[in-house]
């Protein structure tokens, strides 16, 4: 391959991504793009799992992760007493989705939350703030945060 070939594909290369990066949705500094929404979603959720990661270490608990993805919780929390199960959301609003959806062979499969697939559920707003629900809300469709459940500011 000639020297001018590689140019012509490093500028077509450089030309597509910055057009995706035009075209990227703000949710944090990098943005998410928009090349799916279904790969939008997961990136939020993985977002909430390394913002659960950061703050649960940050409380002094050991945080592990699971090995798998299809586990109905994201990680795991050594609370001193026990190790807790951790499902991490994202959510934009005051209202989270407890939905689990996947995609298959035959399109999306969406499924409630069974019980005790979780011990406690963590919630990231866009905002920034963090939420942790001490249960698991089995069979619910979503919930409303509320203020009882807002974990403190960090550094406060």
């Amino acid at each position: 391959m000639d020297k001018s070939h590689m140019r012509r594909i490093v500028v077509s290369f450089v030309t597509v991504f910055r057009q995706m990066n035009e075209r990227s949705q703000e949710i944090g500094p990098r943005g998410l793009g928009t090349v799916a929404p279904m790969r939008a979603t997961q990136r939020k959720g993985d977002i909430a799992t390394a913002r659960a990661v950061a703050t649960f270490t940050e409380m002094g608990f050991d945080v592990s992760l699971p090995l798998t993805e299809s586990a109905a919780y994201d990680l795991v929390v050594d609370d001193g007493d026990q190790l807790r199960r951790i499902q991490c959301k994202f959510t934009g609003s005051g209202q989270v989705d407890l939905r689990r959806i996947h995609s298959n062979s035959n399109g999306y499969v969406v499924k409630r939350t069974a019980a005790g697939a979780y011990d406690w559920l963590y919630i990231l707003r866009s905002d920034g703030s963090e939420y942790l629900i001490k249960r698991c809300l089995a069979g619910r469709r979503a919930v409303n945060l509320s203020n009882r459940d807002r974990l403190r500011a960090m550094g406060e």
